[in-house]
């Protein structure tokens, strides 16, 4: 059995569902980096801070780990024993983003820290719409080239639909 899953990919791939719905059939404890990443008011923690707890959580025996703070993506590959990167479309990642921030307007969501409300009228929210489109451009050839170092040692699966999910979780549901 797998105890250590890593799952990335753009922000609004579907990092989040994926790994709920992977926590919940492997009965395993699921961590969000952005909350983290983060501190009130979508403010970027301290780098070092993030890093020591990035590390402590990697270190655990047993998790589901999802985000894409790209600076420790090497470091959760390394001690993850399976590796799932959404490279959902980059429209259906903005649309998911706008969706979001459009129905959980004013509200946190479970999956992001405290004092976070989903927000689309400031900078940030901008910030963060530059960076899904840009996502591609400035992080694949470097997620691909990490996942290329562990291509024959642990399983690496790339998934870019909602059927390609779909049909993973109703095959990891049969092995486990």
């Amino acid at each position: 059995m797998f105890k250590k899953i890593a799952v990335i990919g753009n922000a609004g791939s579907g990092k989040t569902t994926l790994a709920k719905k992977l926590a919940a059939l492997l009965h395993v404890p699921l961590y969000h980096l952005d909350q983290y990443f983060f501190s009130p008011s979508w403010q970027e923690v301290p780098k070092e801070e993030f890093k020591a707890k990035h590390d402590e959580l990697c270190n655990l025996d047993v998790w589901v780990l999802e985000g894409c703070s790209m600076k420790t993506v090497p470091d959760r590959l390394a001690k993850a024993d399976m590796i799932i990167y959404l490279k959902t479309p980059r429209w259906r990642c903005m649309f998911n983003i706008l969706r979001r921030a459009v129905c959980n307007h004013g509200r946190v969501r479970e999956c992001s820290p405290a004092g976070c409300p989903e927000n689309m009228f400031n900078r940030k929210f901008l910030k963060l719409l530059r960076y899904v489109w840009n996502f591609n451009k400035r992080f694949d050839a470097g997620i691909q080239e990490q996942l290329n170092l562990y291509k024959d040692e642990k399983p690496v699966y790339y998934l870019y639909s909602y059927e390609q999910i779909d049909d993973f979780l109703n095959t990891i549901t049969k092995e486990f």
